[in-house]
């Protein structure tokens, strides 16, 4: 992920939220038997980014590309940086795909983008989150799009893709920003969040099941570029 940094706060759960404060702590009191995993991304080398959710799922830094304890969010912890070059901390897994509600969710992930180049990149798509199922068509993710100085939010569940963007003007922002994400399928309603505001929220009949496809260890990451 081209000169982006991920920090602490990097969460999946199955219909609970995620608040900060003392952050590591707000996040493992806030919903605890919710919490499916929690990589705060603060070594100081890899290959394992540790999951601090008491679950055990833990993910894999690339080989390569990635630059350890870096400035992080400003709580004390340090933050991981990816190069570019398909660089990714791979969070897929069996007990993932087993554990994962593809239907009752929030996700929220940090980021931070290292130049301003990164923002008007229009070929790249640059991922916080990305879980998805063998079945390309079953995901959901959440980073910066390939249109300049954007950030976008998507489900898709097999067919039509449900996106909800923001864009900044004029530009992206240099410093750490925060993206969630909600859904419960019960209203359906997909809300997005950005730093904790809601940016906007869906309630397109595109928010169908997820059905019978949990997200993998090939295709689940948690940043990519």
């Amino acid at each position: 992920m081209g000169g982006i940094g991920v920090g602490l706060g990097s969460a999946f759960g199955t219909g609970g939220g995620i608040g900060r404060a003392a952050y590591s702590e707000r996040v493992l009191a806030l919903y605890p038997e919710s919490l499916i995993q929690y990589l705060p991304l603060s070594e100081a080398s890899g290959p394992t980014a540790i999951d601090l959710s008491g679950n055990a799922r833990h993910g894999t830094y690339s080989a390569a590309g990635v630059t350890y304890s870096e400035p992080g969010i400003g709580d004390g912890n340090t933050a991981v940086k990816f190069s570019g070059a398909d660089t990714h901390v791979a969070i897929g897994s069996t007990t993932i795909g087993d554990a994962w509600n593809g239907d009752k969710f929030s996700m929220v992930a940090w980021g931070r983008v290292d130049d301003a180049a990164r923002w008007t990149d229009a070929t790249s798509y640059r991922y916080l989150t990305h879980l998805r199922a063998d079945d390309a068509t079953y995901y959901v993710v959440m980073g910066k799009s390939t249109t300049p100085n954007q950030l976008e939010w998507r489900r898709r569940t097999g067919g039509p893709i449900v996106s909800i963007t923001h864009t900044y003007a004029p530009s992206g922002t240099l410093d750490w920003f925060c993206m969630g994400m909600t859904f419960d399928i019960a209203t359906p309603r997909l809300r997005c969040y950005l730093n904790g505001q809601l940016i906007s929220e869906s309630t397109s009949v595109n928010l169908t099941a997820w059905g019978a496809n949990p997200p993998t260890g090939g295709a689940t990451v948690r940043c990519s570029g």
